[in-house]
């Protein structure tokens, strides 16, 4: 099994962003629901990355961002319009968002409890067509377990921060425009085998209009290193993003693998 390698001359963003999507999503809380004089609307939106199993296309994302969406919809909120963010890769042929069928906090699996956090999104047929069409592909199953083969990565968290995300909604259509795409650089990973822990060591020096890392969630976390022999860079994607501490800038993540092994094992008892 093989880890991913990028192009030559080609920046390790633009080759990682091309897995990289998001859903993107209008919130509509009643007013007589909410207590509120009118109506309030609220815009969102949830980092993935795509990955294929067994053929199929899959998003991966966190579990907890799924349960926020449960729990806002048992509160009687709204989630009238989803759309899919699949344009970020640096070579989308097409900008218009088109919609993600209608999935209210659904997915194939979702688990964000005793400490997993992780969920799986089977990509419609179609869905899959469009993304395909704006140059976006899967991280292969087989590079999730790919054996690094070297003793020193460098690693990072890509994801699209809510701070550098501007949403503008016209009845049901959406456009996002996006700062950019973050990458962010964190020490090694360490923890145990489940979750890992890193620190955002660059996070104040190069990002400036950055306060907050909220909306990267369900980014991956990716190694990266130079391949001896051909002399690319190859990279292979080992977390989920989940959470932060702002006052100690550590990042928290749940292990690929041990999500995929779980889903997996899930796909077969159905």
């Amino acid at each position: 099994m093989q880890p991913n390698k990028r192009e030559n001359n080609e920046s390790p963003g633009r080759t990682i962003g091309r897995h990289i999507v998001a859903l993107a999503f209008r919130q509509r809380c009643p007013a007589e629901t909410y207590g509120t004089a009118t109506d309030t609307f609220n815009s969102s939106l949830i980092t993935c990355f795509v990955i294929s199993i067994g053929g199929d296309w899959y998003l991966v994302t966190v579990g907890h961002a799924l349960d926020g969406i449960r729990q806002a919809i048992d509160a009687k909120a709204e989630f009238p319009v989803w759309r899919i963010l699949d344009c970020a890769g640096g070579e989308a042929t097409y900008t218009d968002l088109p919609p993600f069928a209608p999935f209210n906090g659904s997915a194939d699996l979702y688990i964000f409890q005793n400490g997993k956090d992780f969920a799986f999104i089977k990509v419609p047929d179609n869905a899959r067509t469009l993304m395909s069409a704006n140059s976006v592909y899967p991280i292969p199953e087989e590079s999730i377990f790919a054996t690094i083969p070297v003793d020193t990565v460098d690693s990072l968290v890509i994801g699209f921060p809510l701070d550098l995300v501007d949403f503008y909604w016209n009845r049901d259509s959406l456009k996002v425009e996006l700062t950019s795409i973050a990458l962010l650089n964190v020490r090694q990973p360490s923890g145990r085998t489940d979750l890992l822990e890193a620190e955002l060591y660059d996070f104040r020096q190069h990002n400036d209009n950055l306060s907050s890392i909220v909306g990267m969630s369900g980014g991956p976390w990716i190694q990266y290193w130079q391949d001896g022999a051909t002399g690319l860079i190859a990279y292979k994607p080992v977390a989920i993003q989940s959470s932060w501490e702002p006052q100690t800038m550590t990042a928290t993540a749940y292990s690929l693998t041990e999500a995929v092994q779980h889903f997996k094992q899930w796909l077969a008892s159905q």
